[in-house]
């Protein structure tokens, strides 16, 4: 191949897959969640912000491979954080992924094979998808597609210069996900001298050197400033754990018991591990705490962890591509690219490679080590949880082989008879069979019955501030929830009752707010939260009884809550019961959560009691821990009234107006004076 053909087998793949990266980023613009990214992608953001004000990393290991939090700091410092540009070098870098598997293919299959590789890369759909996300799968997937291009590349010069790169690749990508370590032993297979040791050892030396590289510093620190022997992420053990529990679904990245939250269940789980070892515990410890659950579960329950098994090879089979972080299908009907139905997909990809691996045409060992490779990362995965970004390396390297299968249609349509390996042609059609078959249970796809969508969608127009948005789409979720039930809804049950509630309430629809908390209880009799919630807006429209009855209900189950206590404080203090709300006021005046609360309702039962020195050194505590609470400012103005201190009520009023200026009470009283207020 010269060096004019490799050229344009490389940039064409890579300029036809930028431009389509390009226009699906363009068209997120408008998305209410291209600025305000969730989940992981938000720990991303956080992080790489972290990096440029100086508080992350901390002094621990890595939990999660650094590579992309890095690079994200590194563009958001050279762009001042606009998502825009960065999200269009993520196109760039998926888009080269294109380049390198065109060369790979080229190098193994032929010509044709090579552009066909390149354009499936360039037009796999949920490639586009992720290059538009702040998710680190898009830099590994490039790498990854980069070591088999150097890997592939016919022997000769260079060579050792080639398998120092190929390493360093995979060394790379593991620092972004550590997955890829897998397949380090089939690469120093296929590189292996059978007849010459020498030979071997070097090459296996070049290699090792290569991903030793970039994970070296990563283990060093870990070591050095974490003081905890990790190689590169404390996280392996935890995600064992997910994919093989008895709780595991096969694709749900939750530990069983901890909060749905990407740091809630990161707490969560350490302290469920620090519990069971009566100690604290350093993040490799925990690491291995669930490393050794997740191994006792085979043992104890083998039959169950081998159907666990048989669900998570047909989740990796299947055609449907599983949501982790957004709802990938209700985004893609965002996108009017990713609506096209003429761009690749996973079953298209999966024929096609095995058509691709059972052509002739290639050269024996680069076609075993990128089988091997496909194999080895493929059950790495089910070692863990499939869903449709830990599956999009696997459909990346299959569009090697899966170019060498268009050549092979494209030889039979020319020549008018199957020329290729019949074997292929019938466990591709086998393969592809099974894979479609997943679609006729496959619920997600079909956007209209998916709750949590609408869900997300209300969280990004609430943070934006398009409240009436916001209200219809957590609206719509329940709806959906109605006619379409969903299996996992209470992941998202509580957070959305109570936004909604919360967005009712703000707007000033009291009463819808209330019925909405009343829906949330029926719902979840048995929620803490909703049975706060419920009582507090009922206490805020003069319903006491029924608000007593929310609180005592939660009392009933735990005497001491905090909250339930402060609402049956103010419950007491509506009923007048002032020496039984003082002394509950007082009680939790030193809880960290709820101690200003309490404090204001101290100054109010002593303000009522006319103890008004007392009431007075309860609300200056309020406003020196919180000078913005306006209702201290308007009590204590009330109280400096009717001890007839008028300056110090003046002066609380305008503190109180400067907070809210609409509030009539403190105008009128200003007015009343002969104009203090101005």
């Amino acid at each position: 191949m010269t060096r004019r053909e490799r050229t344009l087998m490389f940039w064409g793949p890579v300029l036809l897959a930028l431009i389509l990266r390009v226009i699906h980023v363009l068209a997120l613009r408008d998305n209410p969640l291209f600025d305000r990214p969730i989940m992981d992608a938000l720990m991303h953001d956080q992080w790489a912000r972290g990096l440029l004000d100086g508080t992350w990393p901390g002094p621990e290991p890595f939990f999660r491979a650094p590579l992309y939090p890095y690079l994200l700091g590194g563009l958001y410092a050279l762009f001042d954080a606009q998502r825009l540009p960065v999200q269009l070098v993520h196109a760039l870098i998926s888009a080269l992924g294109a380049g390198w598997a065109a060369l790979a293919t080229r190098h193994l299959w032929g010509r044709t094979a090579g552009w066909a590789a390149g354009v499936l890369y360039a037009t796999l759909w949920t490639s586009i998808y992720f290059a538009g996300e702040l998710l680190l799968v898009t830099v590994p997937v490039s790498l990854n597609l980069l070591a088999v291009a150097l890997l592939s590349w016919p022997t000769g010069s260079g060579d050792r210069l080639r398998r120092l790169g190929a390493g360093l690749a995979l060394g790379l990508s593991a620092i972004a996900r550590p997955n890829i370590l897998i397949v380090v032993p089939v690469v120093l297979w296929f590189v292996r001298e059978a007849d010459d040791r020498r030979a071997t050892l070097r090459a296996w030396a070049l290699v090792l050197a290569g991903v030793t590289l970039p994970i070296l510093p990563v283990t060093l620190h870990n070591a050095v400033r974490g003081h905890d022997a990790v190689l590169i992420a404390s996280q392996g053990g935890v995600n064992f754990y997910i994919g093989n529990n008895p709780d595991s679904d096969g694709r749900t990245a939750i530990v069983p018991g901890t909060r749905p939250t990407w740091q809630g269940g990161f707490d969560d789980a350490v302290a469920m591990a620090e519990r069971d070892a009566g100690r604290p515990l350093k993040p490799s410890e925990v690491d291995r705490w669930f490393l050794r659950r997740g191994v006792a579960y085979w043992f104890q329950e083998p039959v169950d962890a081998l159907k666990l098994y048989g669900t998570k090879l047909r989740l990796l089979i299947g055609a449907g591509e599983r949501s982790n972080n957004k709802f990938i299908y209700a985004w893609r009907e965002w996108s009017p690219l990713l609506r096209v139905p003429l761009l690749a997909g996973w079953p298209l990809v999966l024929g096609l490679a095995v058509l691709g691996f059972g052509s002739g045409a290639a050269r024996a060992r680069g076609r075993g080590l990128l089988l091997g490779m496909v194999l080895a990362y493929a059950a790495g995965l089910l070692l863990f949880f499939i869903n449709a970004r830990f599956r999009l390396p696997v459909a990346a390297l299959l569009c090697v082989p899966a170019g060498a299968g268009v050549a092979v249609l494209l030889d039979a349509v020319r020549s008018r008879r199957w020329t290729g390996s019949r074997t292929a042609a019938a466990a591709a059609v086998i393969l592809l069979g099974l894979s479609l078959l997943d679609l006729a249970d496959f619920r997600e796809r079909r956007t209209e019955a998916n709750p949590f969508h609408p869900f997300t969608l209300g969280n990004a127009w609430a943070d934006a501030g398009e409240t009436r948005r916001a209200i219809a789409a957590y609206r719509e979720a329940l709806a959906v929830q109605d006619r379409f039930p969903q299996a996992h809804f209470d992941l998202i049950r509580d957070p959305l009752y109570r936004s909604l509630s919360q967005l009712l309430a703000a707007d000033g629809r009291a009463d819808e707010a209330a019925a909405t908390a009343e829906q949330w209880v029926r719902s979840s009799p048995d929620s803490r939260e909703a049975r706060l919630w419920l009582g507090n807006l009922l206490l805020e429209q003069g319903r006491v009884d029924p608000a007593a009855a929310q609180f005592e209900f939660v009392l009933r189950a735990s005497p001491q809550d905090p909250a339930a206590r402060l609402g049956r404080a103010w419950i007491q203090y509506h009923n007048g019961d002032l020496g039984g709300a003082l002394r509950e006021f007082r009680g939790l005046g030193r809880d960290p959560e709820l101690g200003i609360q309490a404090r204001f309702g101290e100054g109010l039962c002593l303000l009522r009691s006319e103890r008004l020195a007392e009431a007075e050194r309860a609300f200056l505590a309020v406003l020196l821990q919180q000078p913005d609470y306006w209702q201290a400012w308007g009590n204590l103005a009330e109280l400096y009234d009717r001890a007839g201190r008028t300056d110090k009520a003046a002066e609380s009023y305008r503190r109180l107006l400067a907070l809210r200026p609409d509030d009539a009470r403190a105008r009128a009283w200003l007015a009343a004076q002969g104009g203090q207020g101005r």
